[in-house]
């Protein structure tokens, strides 16, 4: 099952091929126009610090040793530490829409959840902690940012619930309620941050792999030809 604290949100399921439409997605708020733009390493490393001790257990004076600036420098690119969170939680779900984006051409569903997985367990190889924060300190935002957060959320999960949806229209899913199936695909692609060592045996490549072939075998039917023409394996 997914972890608790990942709070994709619900919704209706997107169309055009399950995948968000551009008109829906919102624009970034006013924080991120009116502040200056922070390097992406600095993004990155204060979301490792926060994956790792949690957002309230974490300093400014931490993040900016651990990103080698000093703290007035930190706050020439941030209003404080929550304006930090959503600027981290925003470039993560950019990443993501941005994934989603660019499996909008693929007819097939199948497919499409296989890219999909494949690209969203590089995104957070390459971003290390930046996806997982997104469902993990989502509280700890003002009312305004949080409002916003969820809404990119729930969104990216109407994109795994509307491939799902086309998968069981075809008649190729097993018996299963397509909520719990979307939250649980997500949660093993983001559980997959608190594991990765880069040092490890596999790359993101065949662990993506991996983790697409584990997640078709428990949701597809064996031998049910799909959109391709062909059964299920081959």
């Amino acid at each position: 099952m997914v972890p608790s604290s990942i709070i994709f949100g619900g919704g209706s399921p997107a169309q055009t091929h399950g995948v968000v439409r551009a008109r829906e997605r919102t624009q970034p708020m006013d924080t991120v126009e009116t502040t200056r733009e922070m390097p992406e390493h600095v993004l990155i490393k204060a979301a490792e610090l926060i994956r790792d001790k949690g957002f309230d257990a974490t300093s400014v004076n931490e993040i900016s040793q651990a990103v080698g600036i000093t703290k007035g420098g930190l706050y020439y690119y941030i209003k404080g530490k929550r304006d930090l969170l959503y600027r981290i939680m925003l470039r993560g779900l950019q990443l993501v829409e941005s994934l989603a984006e660019s499996i909008e051409h693929i007819e097939n569903p199948e497919q499409q959840l296989r890219a999909l997985i494949r690209g969203h367990v590089k995104a957070i190889a390459r971003g290390k902690g930046a996806l997982t924060v997104i469902s993990e300190e989502t509280h700890a935002l003002d009312e305004e940012h949080r409002e916003e957060i969820l809404q990119m959320k729930r969104r990216y999960f109407d994109v795994v619930r509307g491939i799902l949806e086309r998968l069981q229209d075809e008649g190729r899913v097993r018996d299963a309620d397509l909520s719990v199936a979307a939250f649980n695909v997500l949660g093993m692609v983001l559980h997959f941050a608190r594991w990765y060592r880069e040092d490890g045996r596999l790359d993101p490549a065949e662990i993506a792999d991996e983790m697409v072939d584990l997640t078709l075998s428990g949701l597809l039917r064996e031998g049910v030809e799909g959109s391709s023409g062909k059964p299920i394996g081959e």
